[in-house]
């Protein structure tokens, strides 16, 4: 596919768009796609189950009993992992590191064959802008009905940050509206649909068109 159809506020063509084939015209390797997608779940995991160590737990300053005579087994502090409340032994700690590194060309390929995908199977939608004076849902729901739509999420991209739009768009159910920077790859495969401008495609050409160094 080298262009896409442009749609107006009323649903109806006019025009086209010419695609570059560095950024639309690839063909999508499922596991390429899918080692970057891992990567990204990896680095945004937190890392929240902690437990103290022996060193950590608070007391056992001094021996509890004399090593010998008493009759006990020897102990030499209460923070041991074996007394109740004492350290733990093998436990998850806040020093883990899920963290994958993955190469600045492998990551823009990936976004590129994603973006293909979507334009290749009739999931990346071109109008020629979208504006609302009011923040009303009516407008942007009956707008999304007039475009030849996949059954399934929609992501509108806006070249820029809109209030309206977004304020106008988030009580329809199965509806994301975010800025041409807040794209990623997880998100653009979580919808079946994106709708966007040419300016953004223009954009995505500039910064997904040129080879990472």
């Amino acid at each position: 596919m080298n262009s896409l159809k442009i749609y107006n506020q009323q649903g109806e063509v006019i025009g086209t768009k010419e695609l570059s084939a560095a950024v639309f015209g690839i063909k999508p390797k499922q596991a390429l796609i899918a080692e970057v997608v891992r990567s990204l779940f990896a680095n945004r995991r937190q890392v929240l189950a902690d437990t103290k160590k022996k060193g950590e737990v608070r007391g056992g300053g001094r021996k509890p009993w004399a090593q010998k005579g008493t009759g006990r087994a020897r102990a030499g502090s209460i923070r041991s992992p074996l007394w109740r409340g004492g350290g733990i032994t093998f436990g998850p700690t806040s020093e883990r590191n899920f963290k994958l590194k993955i190469n600045k060309k492998v990551k823009r390929l990936a976004m590129c064959m994603v973006l293909s995908d979507k334009a290749q199977n009739n999931g990346l939608i071109l109008v020629d802008s979208l504006a609302v004076e009011n923040a009303k849902t009516k407008l942007v729901a009956g707008f999304l009905k007039k475009l030849p739509l996949h059954k399934g999420k929609i992501l509108v991209i806006m070249p820029a940050s809109d209030t309206l739009v977004a304020r106008s768009a988030r009580n329809i159910n199965n509806v994301q509206v975010i800025a041409r920077d807040q794209i990623d790859i997880i998100t653009l495969l979580n919808h079946a649909n994106v709708v966007t401008m040419p300016g953004t495609i223009e954009s995505l050409e500039k910064t997904y068109g040129v080879k990472s160094k």
